[in-house]
């Protein structure tokens, strides 16, 4: 089964979602979630579940943190903005870098740096406008 690809203002629509019953207690879910065009579901976990965005509820998982991810982003669009060729192997000693000072044992994965550019589209085209030069 393919996986469904959201709109990219589908997380801004449910905070929205979620503010408007806040604001508004007699406002219904199911009304809320039309208003907003979002699942009704969703909206109703959310509310009265607290669940927290896919991204956030695994963030224990991830190998970085998000801030450590940015800087990271930050670092590789840096070095090509300075004519340093985009190179996978330095992404991977900087990832390193980045984790081993908290935590040394941790060793990044063979497909971690594939998962690393495919949740960051701004990495991926620098690295494939280089190689299409």
């Amino acid at each position: 089964m393919p996986k469904r690809v959201l709109p990219p203002n589908y997380e801004q629509n449910l905070l929205d979602a979620l503010e408007d019953l806040r604001k508004d207690p007699t406002l219904s879910i199911a009304r809320a979630a039309g208003r907003r065009a979002v699942p009704a579901s969703t909206l109703r976990d959310r509310k009265n579940k607290g669940r927290q965005t896919p991204k956030l509820a695994h963030t224990h998982e991830c190998l970085l943190l998000p801030a450590q991810e940015d800087v990271l982003v930050k670092w590789a669009l840096f070095q090509d903005d300075m004519g340093i060729p985009p190179c996978q192997e330095l992404l991977i000693e900087k990832a390193e870098a980045i984790i081993h000072p908290t935590n040394p044992d941790r060793k990044i994965g063979k497909h971690w740096i594939e998962r690393f550019m495919k949740h960051h589209k701004e990495i991926q085209m620098r690295f494939m406008q280089r190689l299409n030069r």
